[in-house]
């Protein structure tokens, strides 16, 4: 029983690192459009 929570915790954690990599990502592309539109 330990284990299987342990597994969702480690899932869960897996699954919000990867999502604010996604947003952190995207918000750096959405800053370079916003910079190279400006300057443009």
């Amino acid at each position: 029983m330990k284990t299987l929570l342990f597994q969702s915790m480690r899932v869960r954690l897996e699954m919000a690192v990867s999502a604010f990599f996604l947003f952190a990502a995207l918000a750096l592309l959405v800053v370079y459009i916003a910079t190279s539109s400006i300057y443009a």
